[in-house]
């Protein structure tokens, strides 16, 4: 299953209740590898991370940097929902192309993991993240090979769309990127939503300031 977020602790009850509940999940790995390029305060990195506490897993935090791809086999096989962070999505994909975790992640989805994205977890889990320039700083990943996602949908997601903190970014030519995009169909997604994408491909936005 993929839920595609943009911040989680809104809608941590809704998605769980809704999704995840049901199959009984005890373990989720807490990719955090987004947010660790990040300055500044990261108190809404520990509000993820303490949403799903509230909902009762035992959560690991984990960074894929540095890891070999025979260890994050080993690693991430344990848990029953992988979960990447927000945070910089250039330097997220940066570290997936280097340590080989685009290609462990893909495959443990396929076994049946759960996948949750937050906001540059959420944008990695398309098939191109360069619609993301303007929200996100590019330079911090000067190794980054291609713009290539994980492909598990087929949408690209740009989140935070109406939060006063993005704004500048969505109106400095962050919209000309993506308006009428030919190639990929885009999202654009509230803080308050989260998309569900089916195996067959089709998707569905829950927004819980509505439902």
């Amino acid at each position: 299953m993929i839920l595609l977020t943009s911040t989680i602790p809104p809608v941590i009850v809704d998605l769980f209740d809704r999704f995840l509940k049901e199959s009984d999940p005890k373990s989720l790995v807490f990719i955090e590898t987004a947010a660790e390029i990040e300055e500044g305060d990261k108190e809404w990195l520990e509000d993820d991370y303490n949403s799903w506490l509230r909902v009762g897993l035992a959560v690991t935090r984990y960074s894929i940097a540095g890891k070999t791809r025979e260890k994050l086999e080993l690693d991430l096989a344990q848990y029953d929902i992988v979960y990447v962070s927000g945070g910089n999505t250039f330097f997220l994909l940066q570290e997936m192309q280097k340590t080989g975790a685009m290609e462990v992640i893909q495959h443990l989805i396929k076994m049946g993991k759960h996948y949750v994205g937050t906001s540059a977890g959420s944008v990695v889990a398309g098939p191109d993240i360069s619609l993301i320039r303007n929200l996100d700083n590019e330079t911090v990943a000067p190794e980054l090979n291609g713009y290539k996602g994980l492909s598990l949908v087929d949408i690209v997601v740009l989140p935070h769309w109406g939060s006063p903190w993005f704004k500048e970014g969505y109106l400095n030519q962050g919209l000309d990127s993506s308006y009428g995009n030919p190639v990929h169909k885009v999202v654009l997604l509230t803080d308050n939503q989260y998309v569900h994408c089916r195996e067959d491909g089709s998707i569905k936005i829950f927004d819980v300031a509505v439902d």
